[in-house]
């Protein structure tokens, strides 16, 4: 889940689309390491993006507060 790498793919391909050649290998050495490699961290960021809650709220929910939903569950308008 590191957006960084991502934005690079398009900046590689705009540069090898114009011919300017950069030392990929060397430039990569010097991107973060991923992060979010845990279920649970997965898990929080996932609960941010889909309900919009915001990171000082995560402290302050409960199991109790979440509801398992089932993919009869996920179609209901």
């Amino acid at each position: 889940m590191n957006s960084i790498k991502t934005y690079m793919i398009g900046i590689q391909s705009f540069l090898e689309f114009h011919e300017i050649d950069l030392p990929w290998e060397n430039i990569s050495r010097f991107y973060p390491p991923e992060i979010a490699n845990n279920l649970r961290d997965r898990c929080i960021i996932l609960l941010m993006i889909s309900t919009g809650i915001r990171v000082g709220a995560i402290k302050s929910v409960k199991l109790k507060h979440l509801k398992k939903l089932t993919l009869h569950d996920r179609f209901k308008c």
